[in-house]
C-alpha cells in the first residue's frame, strides 16, 4: 500500500467524519435558513467523501467513473450552497429568474456528470491511469467540464468583488464575513490547483476538510444562528410598533412593515449603511434613546471607540463613574414622543447583548423601539388635566366608556352570528347555558378555588364574544355549506387567535380585568380539548382556563341541538349519547357532569329559546 494511496483514502476518511459531525451539529440547531443551507453544504460534501471512498475502494473502470460522477456532484453543490449561503447571510436579493435559473443550470450540471459515460460533453475521452498506487481516471475535458471551470472562476471573482465591498462599509461582524468568504471561496480554489497542475493527492479533498472545520467553528464558537434570529424575532414579534435593528456599529440591518411607514427612506435602504446616512431623524431618536438607555443600565461609554461599556453590578464603581452616572442621570432626559397618522409613539432602545453575564459579554446590536402609547398618553392626559374635584366625574365618564366598548363588542359578537348566517339566538342559549352549569359547579363544591358570583356573571357577560374572530375569515369560506378543506379549515381555525387580538385591542386597559382576561380566555381556548387534541395552542387538562372549558360544552351542546339547512338538528338522545363519549377526550368530565346535572333546565331553555335560532353554521365535525 503506497502513501499516496494511504494519503488519500485519509483525507476521504475525514471529509466523512467532519461532514456527519458537522451535520450532527446543524441539526441540533433550531430550524432557519441558515442550518438549511449549512446541512446542504454538508450533505454535498458527504456525497465527495464517497466518491473519494469509492475510488480508493476499487480501481476498476465503473468504480473509477462512481466515484469521479459523485466527486463532482459534490464538489459543485458544495460550491453553489456555500454560494447560496454568503449571499443570504448579507440579505443579497436575487429576483426569481435569476434564482431559479442558478437552480436549474446546477441540476442540469449534477444530471449531466451523473451520466457522464453516456456523452461526451463532460469527457471527450477518458481511461484509468495507475500513479505511484492510486489509480485514476484521465480525461480530455470537454465543453461542459470547461464551461464549469470557466463560470466557477469567474463566479469566485464576483464574490471576490463583494467580499471587498463588505470589508469597505464596515460590517461589525468583520471575522463572520472573512470566515464564510474563506468557505466558499476553498473548494473553487482547489479546483483549479487540481485542473492546473493535476497533482497526484488532489486538493479538493483538503478544502472539504477546512470547510467542515471552519463551519463547526462557526457554528459552536461564533454561534453563527444566533444573531438573526434575536433579530428577527424582535422584528416580526411585534408586528404593531415600529422596529429598527442595527448592528453594533450602528449600521441598518432591518426594520418592519411600520418602521419603514414611519421613516420612508428606510424602504430603500440598503443593509450595512450607518443610520445616520439613511435616516437623520431615524438616527437622532435613536442617540437619544441610546444614551438614557446607558444611563439607566449603568454604561459608561468609551471616549475611544464610543462603545457603552456594561458595568457589572458586583464590581464597584470607580469614584469617577460614580460621579459620571450621577451627573447624568440629573441631566438626561426622556426622549419625546412621535406623532404619525393620530397616534403616538414613544421611542426607546433595546441593547443585544451575548453571553450576558459571561465573561465574554459583548454588544452586537441594537433595536430601536416605536411603541404605540396613544391610550396611556391619552389616559395621562385625562389625569393630568382634571383636578381631585373633577375625579368622580372622570370615574363616571370612564365607567360609561367600558359600558359603551361592551356594548360594542357585544354587538360585534352579534355581526358574527349575520355573518355567518346564525341569529342572536345562539349568542343568549350559550351565555344561559354557560350561566347554568357555572351556578352547577358552585352548588355542587367544584372548582371552588376559582367559581364564584363574579364569575357566573362575567362568564355569562363574555360568552358572546366567543366567536368574534370569525369577523376576520372571508365570506366564502365562512358560509361554505359542504365540508371544509384542509386549507379552509386552517384558516377557519385562525378565528380564535384573531379574536383573541380583538380582544386585546378593545378591552385591554393595561389594568387587572377579570372581563378582559375572560373574555380573552373563552375567545382564544373554547376550541381546546380535554385531551390536547384542539386548538390554537393544542392545551390539555386543567392547564385550559375554566371559562373556556365551560363554553366548549356549551357551544357543542346548542350546535349539535340547533336545525341547519343540511341537517335537521340531532335529537337530543342522540346529542346526549356524542357528547357523553367525548368525556375526557373533548371535554371536562367534570363540567360535563355538572351539566348532565342541570340537563332538564338546559331542554327547558332550549326549547323556549330555539325559534330565536336561523340557519347555519359550519358544520361540528370539522371542529
Amino acid at each position: 500500500m503506497s502513501d499516496q494511496y494511504s494519503l488519500s483514502l485519509a483525507f476521504a476518511v475525514t471529509v466523512l467524519v467532519l461532514s456527519l459531525s458537522c451535520m450532527t451539529l446543524c441539526a441540533i440547531q433550531k430550524a432557519s435558513v441558515e442550518q438549511k443551507m449549512t446541512m446542504l453544504i454538508v450533505f454535498s460534501s458527504i456525497l465527495f467523501s464517497m466518491g473519494q471512498l469509492a475510488g480508493v475502494a476499487s480501481s476498476d473502470m465503473s468504480m473509477q467513473l462512481l466515484s469521479d460522477k459523485l466527486e463532482f456532484i459534490g464538489g459543485i453543490n458544495t460550491f453553489y450552497f456555500c454560494a447560496l449561503l454568503y449571499f443570504y447571510y448579507f440579505k443579497v436579493k436575487f429576483n426569481s429568474l435569476l434564482k431559479y435559473g442558478l437552480f436549474v443550470i446546477v441540476f442540469f450540471l449534477s444530471f449531466s456528470i451523473a451520466i457522464l459515460d453516456l456523452h461526451d460533453l463532460f469527457y471527450r475521452k477518458y481511461w484509468l491511469l495507475e500513479r505511484e498506487g492510486v489509480t485514476e481516471i484521465v480525461f480530455e475535458p470537454g465543453i461542459l467540464y470547461t464551461t464549469i471551470f470557466g463560470a466557477m472562476i469567474a463566479f469566485a471573482v464576483v464574490i471576490t468583488i463583494f467580499f471587498i465591498r463588505q470589508l469597505i462599509i464596515k460590517r461589525s461582524d468583520v471575522e463572520n464575513t472573512i470566515l464564510l468568504y474563506i468557505i466558499v471561496m476553498l473548494p473553487s480554489i482547489a479546483f483549479s490547483v487540481d485542473v492546473i497542475y493535476e497533482p497526484i493527492i488532489k486538493a479538493v479533498p483538503f478544502s472539504l476538510i477546512l470547510v467542515d472545520v471552519l463551519l463547526i467553528y462557526l457554528i459552536i464558537v461564533r454561534r453563527f444562528y444566533d444573531i438573526d434570529t434575536l433579530a428577527h424575532r424582535l422584528v416580526f414579534d411585534s408586528a404593531n410598533d415600529a422596529l429598527i435593528v442595527l448592528d453594533a456599529t450602528k449600521c441598518y440591518t432591518d426594520a418592519n412593515r411600520l418602521a419603514k411607514e414611519m421613516f420612508p427612506e428606510l424602504a430603500k435602504a440598503k443593509t450595512g449603511k450607518r443610520l445616520s446616512a439613511v435616516s437623520v431623524k431615524a438616527f437622532n431618536t435613536f442617540e437619544k434613546c441610546l444614551e438614557y438607555e446607558n444611563v439607566m443600565e449603568n454604561r459608561i461609554i468609551d471616549s475611544r471607540t464610543g462603545i457603552p461599556v456594561i458595568i457589572k453590578s458586583k464590581r464597584r464603581n470607580t469614584a469617577k463613574e460614580a460621579q459620571i452616572l450621577k451627573k447624568r442621570k440629573q441631566s438626561v432626559k426622556d426622549v419625546p414622543d412621535i406623532e404619525y397618522k393620530g397616534k403616538i409613539f414613544h421611542a426607546s432602545s433595546d441593547t443585544i447583548i451575548e453571553n450576558e453575564g459571561s465573561k465574554r459579554e459583548e454588544i452586537i446590536g441594537f433595536v430601536l423601539w416605536f411603541r404605540d402609547v396613544t391610550a396611556d398618553r391619552e389616559h395621562t392626559r385625562l389625569l393630568d388635566n382634571y383636578n381631585h374635584d373633577l375625579e368622580v366625574d372622570v370615574a363616571k365618564k370612564t365607567k360609561e366608556l367600558k359600558e359603551l366598548q361592551e356594548q360594542m363588542i357585544i354587538g360585534f359578537a352579534t355581526l358574527v352570528e349575520y355573518k355567518n348566517h346564525v341569529t342572536g339566538g345562539h349568542i343568549k342559549r350559550t351565555a344561559a347555558y354557560c350561566e347554568l352549569i357555572g351556578k352547577e359547579l358552585k352548588k355542587e363544591g367544584k372548582y371552588s378555588d376559582i367559581i364564584d358570583d363574579t364569575f357566573i356573571e362575567t362568564l355569562k357577560s363574555v360568552a358572546p364574544l366567543h366567536d368574534i374572530g370569525k369577523l376576520t375569515i372571508p365570506d366564502d369560506v365562512l358560509d361554505k355549506p359542504g365540508k371544509l378543506t384542509d386549507e379552509e379549515f386552517a384558516l377557519i381555525k385562525t378565528h380564535t387567535l384573531k379574536g383573541a387580538e380583538i380582544i386585546d385591542l378593545t378591552l385591554n386597559t393595561g389594568k387587572t380585568n377579570q372581563y378582559y382576561e375572560m373574555a380573552k380566555e373563552v375567545t382564544m381556548y373554547h376550541h381546546e380539548k380535554w385531551d390536547g387534541s384542539g386548538y390554537p395552542r393544542g392545551k390539555k387538562g386543567q392547564d385550559i382556563p375554566l371559562s373556556a372549558r365551560i363554553m366548549a360544552v356549551s357551544d357543542f351542546f346548542d350546535a349539535l341541538s340547533t336545525e341547519r339547512p343540511y341537517k335537521k338538528a340531532f335529537p337530543m338522545e342522540k346529542t346526549f349519547k356524542i357528547m357523553k363519549e367525548e368525556s375526557g377526550r373533548h371535554f371536562d368530565p367534570v363540567v360535563l357532569e355538572a351539566f348532565f346535572n342541570v340537563v332538564d333546565e338546559a331542554i327547558e331553555l332550549h326549547e323556549k329559546m330555539k325559534d330565536e335560532n336561523l340557519t347555519e353554521i359550519n358544520d361540528l365535525n370539522q371542529f
